[in-house]
């Protein structure tokens, strides 16, 4: 066969490019996350897109994380389901093994920043929890 043959086929016609890919992949996995928290899980610390061909996204999994995203067909129609709804494509995933630099997918929402409301173990150190409890909780010890 000629190296032309051999080439990668680009997206399909309408189809996202690999950078657009990767560029909604945080709004694709908050969509799985409201559709399925487990398919969330497997995807969003164990799973890179690695390019696209055609209609067909190659998704790069971890070994484990492989195993039970194409164990369950619900992952894979979850994940379709989803690239379809953020991106308006109809997209087939196939997902291959790589373990190879697959960052991990920072949380939507940021953590507070303390408040200087919040007690720190510090300034507690030596208050009684019973005092504490009526102090910060408004409770009361009813009996031992």
């Amino acid at each position: 066969k000629s190296a032309a043959a051999e080439a990668p086929k680009p997206a399909a016609k309408g189809a996202p490019s690999v950078a657009d890919l990767r560029r909604a992949w945080p709004q694709v996995l908050e969509s799985v996350k409201e559709m399925r928290r487990v398919t969330w899980m497997i995807l969003s610390q164990n799973a890179q897109v690695l390019g696209i061909q055609e209609s067909t996204v190659t998704l790069g999994v971890k070994p484990g994380a492989r195993e039970r995203f194409v164990a369950d067909s619900e992952h894979q129609k979850n994940l379709e389901a989803a690239l379809r709804q953020v991106l308006g494509v109809a997209l087939r995933v196939e997902a291959i093994l790589s373990d190879a630099g697959i960052p991990a997918v920072p949380a939507p929402e940021a953590v507070a920043a303390p408040s200087r409301d919040d007690v720190t173990l510090d300034s507690t150190a030596d208050i009684d929890p019973e005092e504490l409890i009526a102090r910060e909780l408004g409770g009361e010890l009813i009996g031992e």
